[in-house]
């Protein structure tokens, strides 16, 4: 917005409009030192009275037609010009732009430089426009000592909301390196182990190695390379993560009756969880399918009891270990050659069909999965230990008829 000129100036830009009838008046204005409203402004103030009384002196010479004397004022009055310029005490300065505001600026960089402040934060326009700052006293030594203080307190406030608008956006970039770093660690790791295991975010956000380097100051370089010894860490932070979830499902093995664990459970013990010879029921489930432990083991808990992940571990208790079911799958295990140490995900790979020889009739031509097997042995009232593998899949596909289905299928679904 440009400022009013006071009515005993003119603007050069208005200068036509105000003298219409004056001839060679940009030559006229020439000849004048004016003055500028800012160091900044591009126009330029002149005395409106002066500028009337040289342009009458000007056409006056220029009407007697003589050149030389015409040459010879415009140096007259060019020379007095630049007297009056070089004797106004700061003119120059002020007509280049270098005014004691800008002397000023140039203090308050130099002396927040010194202190270790950033340019971004002591040139913020909350401080170089300060009254502090922004008048036309100078910025002395002795003035410096009241109002830097002052300044710095700007300066401060400035790098703090600077820090805060690109805090957010700076975080969730370093986040984004982390989770990239997580994945690919996981996907190089074995499918059993993301039973229990939290999920690339929240390893990002939760574990201290990666949240210490992703919370670093702004200014803190932080590349993907960063998280090289948080990445090392892993195993052992994840194992923590892990053991203490399959001490408590060992507790429910043993509470069931388990015999191939140890009561308190043994380091050998945890791993056992994750054998097809365990199996689980639950308590509450209206579906009454068996729950094996296997990839995305937790992920599938939450479905199935419509629990969150912070929650995942207290469904633990609505879980009971299955004896018999148990002792159905080991029969299974051993109808098919397999050692005890198969896991579900092994077993439900080789997608088995088997008869129940302790079945009569129609039942025992039922072809089974070994899920639909250990839900038969929870509920069956005959003896649940004899097993025939069925080996042809084209008799197992004219002979499946299970009104339950394929319980594993269930099981994968609901999740």
């Amino acid at each position: 917005m440009h400022r009013i000129p006071p009515p005993s100036m003119m603007l050069r830009e208005n200068a036509t409009k105000t003298l219409p009838h004056v001839e060679d008046l940009d030559v006229v204005l020439d000849l004048l030192p004016g003055r500028k409203p800012s160091p900044y402004s591009p126009q330029m103030y002149y005395p409106l009275a002066a500028v009337k009384k040289l342009a009458a002196r000007y056409a006056a010479i220029k009407a007697r037609g003589n050149e030389e004397e015409l040459g010879e004022f415009k140096e007259q009055m060019l020379a007095r010009r630049k007297a009056i310029v070089d004797s106004v005490k700061g003119f120059q300065e002020w007509e280049k732009g270098s005014s004691v505001e800008d002397t000023n600026r140039r203090i308050v960089a130099e002396k927040f430089e010194a202190l270790g402040y950033l340019p971004v934060d002591y040139g913020d326009s909350s401080v170089v426009n300060s009254r502090f700052v922004n008048t036309r006293t100078l910025l002395t030594e002795a003035r410096w000592a009241t109002v830097g203080p002052h300044l710095e307190v700007l300066v401060n406030h400035a790098k703090h909301w600077r820090i805060a608008r690109h805090r957010g956006n700076t975080i969730w970039q370093r986040q984004q390196l982390a989770r990239d770093r997580i994945e690919s660690y996981f996907d190089q790791r074995f499918q059993l182990e993301a039973a229990f295991r939290p999920t690339a975010a929240e390893v990002s956000t939760k574990f201290s190695v990666f949240t210490d380097i992703i919370e670093q100051p702004n200014e803190a370089v932080v590349l993907a390379e960063s998280f090289d010894g948080a990445v090392e860490a892993l195993p052992s932070l994840l194992k923590e993560y892990a053991d203490p979830k399959k001490r408590l499902l060992v507790q429910r093995m043993v509470e069931g009756g388990a015999r191939n664990v140890s009561d308190p459970p043994a380091e050998e013990d945890l791993d056992k969880v994750f054998y097809a010879t365990t199996v689980f029921f639950s308590k509450t489930s209206k579906l009454d399918i068996p729950i094996c432990v296997g990839g995305e083991f937790e992920r599938r808990l939450r479905c199935l009891f419509n629990a969150g992940r912070e929650g995942v571990d207290s469904v633990f208790r609505h879980l009971t270990f299955n004896s018999t079911a148990s002792d159905a799958v080991g029969a299974l295990l051993r109808c098919a050659r397999l050692e005890e140490t198969t896991t579900a995900e092994d077993l439900d790979a080789l997608d088995l069909r088997f008869y129940c020889l302790g079945c009569e009739g129609r039942e025992r031509k039922l072809a089974r999965s070994w899920r639909d097997c250990a839900q038969h042995a929870k509920d069956a009232k005959h003896n649940t230990d004899n097993w025939r593998l069925l080996a042809n899949k084209t008799a197992f596909r004219r002979t499946q008829t299970s009104k339950m289905g394929d319980l594993g299928s269930i099981a994968i679904a609901a999740a």
